[in-house]
């Protein structure tokens, strides 16, 4: 059966069984990746899921149940299964099949997929031949995968919604590995797509240029210094403290932001944007049904607003920002935010260089990688302690690589003292539904242990 036939039975089924509140989630995700290794094709693959999920709301209790066989007899059962299970649920449930949003934006689909495995295989092996062309140190284990994805949702109640959306991600990445005398080293440089745009020479370049750079690495005295993070490494931090945003957290006692709309948070130069319209990346509802719209949390250093589905925010008292997400067809509604970023600046990240050097004495540091982000930070207090490296910066400049460090402080403290906000806005890797990016930013000074 279609989604189309299989939708028809479903809501056949449940109409003869007298439900008055139901919905069904349906959702497609198909995938192709390719691996060029040695000159080759190394790895490939291709691949199609999804489901659907029924929910229903009986007596103030939801029952769900999800499938994969789209046939008549399934849409009846998965009906009738979501009766049971929610005459089996204790406490009534919080969650509502909501009724729909006054409007919903208009979205043009970008068609920016390509037309199959031959286009990605000649990209991922252009690639790996760029990064072999860029130093005699690149060794032939050296890596280039190329993927993209298409997500399709559709989403009906009985509230009369019938709301579908189609997304693409693409990704290129060049894993380049170097050797000097017995040792190796490795970076990697990615490109967020469409494909057809991807500067090849200027992807292989950026891998092998960091994974030569490590060669030289040492790390520096342990002391105060003026940090300046690079952007795709403040996103991945912004991604690993992206919780305290999330209502649901909040109203757990897991934020240290809860009650604070309307305070000074952070800088003045940090204004924090979860945009669902933002280029390669658009939806014009959330995992809900409701209509999604682009909000500050952050407002020039002002704190605005959590991030809610239907359920915090019938708690709250307040309105869903449409940031209900579903990891899949048969996952919980969470919270999640869409394309979330910190709005840059107009300078250089250069010209961040000089003022940090500036304000020590000559010497600051550029972080460029953290690494233990998921045991090196508390989400809750906001202290982390994290693995790094990076270059030295002296007197505005970038010199030697540097490694072996740790960098400590406070993500809270360090929203609010962070002194500039560079121009060059890069989102890292696609967490699902949710692109996180970050201009390079001059944070301030942080504790640095090294040796």
């Amino acid at each position: 059966m279609t989604f189309d036939e299989f939708k028809a039975a479903v809501i056949g089924a449940a109409k003869g069984l007298g439900l008055e509140e139901y919905e069904l989630y349906y959702m497609e995700e198909s995938s192709q990746s390719v691996t060029a290794f040695q000159g080759d094709i190394d790895e490939f693959s291709s691949e199609v899921a999804g489901g659907a999920t029924f929910r229903c709301k009986i007596n103030g209790k939801m029952g769900y149940c999800s499938t994969e066989d789209f046939s008549e007899e399934e849409a009846a059962r998965i009906v009738e299964r979501a009766v049971k299970n929610a005459s089996t649920i204790e406490s009534a449930d919080e969650s509502d099949i909501f009724a729909g949003s006054p409007s919903y934006e208009s979205i043009q689909e970008e068609e920016t997929v390509l037309s199959g495995m031959a286009d990605m295989s000649k990209l991922a092996l252009d690639l790996y031949e760029a990064s072999l062309r860029q130093d005699e140190k690149v060794q032939k284990n050296s890596t280039a995968s190329v993927s993209q994805g298409t997500t399709v949702i559709r989403l009906v109640n009985s509230a009369g919604l019938d709301l579908s959306s189609k997304s693409t991600m693409q990704l290129a990445m060049q894993s380049a590995i170097v050797r000097q005398g017995d040792e190796q080293f490795n970076s990697y440089e990615r490109a967020n797509g469409p494909l057809k745009e991807i500067d090849i020479d200027q992807t292989a370049s950026k891998a092998v240029s960091k994974a030569i750079d490590k060669i030289s690495g040492s790390p520096v005295p342990t002391g105060t210094y003026p940090i300046v993070f690079d952007n795709s490494c403040f996103a991945s931090l912004l991604a690993a403290f992206s919780g305290i945003f999330s209502a649901k957290n909040a109203q757990q006692g897991m934020s240290l932001l809860t009650g604070k709309e309307g305070q000074q948070v952070a800088s003045d130069v940090v204004t924090l944007v979860d945009d669902p319209f933002y280029k390669g990346n658009q939806t014009a509802f959330d995992g809900e049904g409701v209509a999604t719209r682009k909000k500050n949390l952050i407002e020039n250093g002002t704190f605005t607003t959590l991030l809610y589905n239907l359920m915090t925010a019938k708690k709250a008292g307040v309105e869903s920002t449409g940031n209900g997400s579903r990891a899949s067809y048969d996952a919980p509604v969470e919270i999640a935010p869409f394309n979330f970023y910190l709005v840059p600046g107009e300078k250089e990240a250069e010209a961040l260089y000089q003022d940090a050097c500036r304000d020590g004495d000559g010497f600051a540091l550029l972080i460029t990688e953290l690494g233990g982000l998921h045991a090196g930070l508390n989400p809750i207090t906001g202290d982390f302690s994290l693995l790094a490296s990076g270059y030295r910066l002296e007197d505005g400049k970038k010199g030697t690589y540097v490694n072996g460090i740790t960098v400590s402080g406070n993500f809270y403290e360090l929203l609010k003292n962070i002194v500039e906000v560079a121009s060059d806005l890069d989102f890292g890797f696609p967490r699902g539904f949710t692109r996180i990016g970050s201009p390079s930013l001059y944070a301030g000074k942080l504790s640095v242990a090294g040796k």
